[in-house]
């Protein structure tokens, strides 16, 4: 029955705060957070951080509410004590809050502590700046998305790096690719016949024309000495449902003309594609 009637003044204090009667929804929450309810200790503290609906704006008030809920593992209260810190130019302590936080609740890498965890890597907040690991604490986060989105620049900065690495991998442990041959390899029929075969075969991506992504993707590929497409990868990104479709649709090429060596036999060769999406 208690439990019945916490949740409804729980209920009773957000429709105060929907309405802005912050003095009456102070009222609801101050014995449920004193009671140790998480949400309501989350929701007092930003009542005590703005100075709403209590006596005097108190941000000891604020932090004391908000780490108790934190230290039960609630989300919202663990990025509320991040945002304070931050805001007050304390960026070590704001980065050393979330990590404490998301070590003890690892789950919350998953959330919205996860996603301001991968902002202070990202940016160098109370941390050295780490993009690598910014971006594998943000994959499978609940706003991944959202993050890719807002810092989509940075992201693209990164995953074509990432791209470059594994070129240079590549062609460190295949080092009969050459990206020189004489002649070049060449899609039979020769450049105009490739733009044709590509005008049919390419797809834009649903989602992209959704979000009004365009541009040049660069491909990176390997004819082989039998005109086979071998390796292919990103030189240049544009976005990742670009690129995939990019790889795909050279994937599924049919057999170029080799280029061939200075011996005149056919060689490994690299070359460059731009594939170019442009919406109507």
């Amino acid at each position: 029955m208690a439990s019945a009637a916490s949740a409804q003044s729980l209920w009773s204090a957000k429709s105060y705060l929907k309405e802005g009667k912050y003095y009456e929804a102070a009222k609801e929450l101050q014995p449920l957070a004193n009671g140790g309810d998480a949400e309501a200790q989350y929701l007092a503290a930003t009542l005590f951080f703005e100075g709403k609906g209590v006596n005097k704006q108190s941000d000891e008030q604020g932090i004391k509410y908000a780490t108790l809920s934190a230290n039960q593992g609630y989300g919202d209260a663990v990025c509320l004590l991040y945002g304070y810190y931050l805001q007050k130019e304390n960026q070590q302590q704001a980065y050393e809050i979330l990590q404490n936080y998301t070590e003890r609740f690892p789950s919350l890498l998953k959330e919205k502590p996860g996603y301001c965890l991968a902002i202070c890597y990202l940016k160098g907040y109370g941390v050295a700046a780490d993009t690598e690991k910014a971006w594998e604490i943000i994959k499978g986060n609940q706003q991944e998305a959202d993050f890719k989105k807002e810092y989509h620049k940075e992201y693209i900065n990164y995953i074509s790096e990432k791209y470059q690495r594994e070129i240079r991998e590549f062609e460190k442990n295949n080092p009969d690719v050459v990206s020189v041959a004489y002649p070049s390899p060449s899609f039979p029929g020769g450049a105009q016949a490739m733009n044709a075969w590509l005008y049919r075969n390419l797809r834009y991506p649903v989602l992209a024309e959704e979000e009004g992504i365009q541009g040049r993707v660069i491909i990176y590929l390997v004819v082989e000495k039998d005109g086979s497409i071998g390796y292919v990868n990103i030189s240049r990104s544009v976005d990742p449902i670009l690129d995939q479709e990019a790889i795909r649709v050279v994937k599924a090429m049919p057999k170029w003309i080799p280029g061939k060596g200075s011996n005149g036999r056919p060689v490994r060769t690299s070359y460059t594609l731009p594939i170019t999406f442009r919406l109507q």
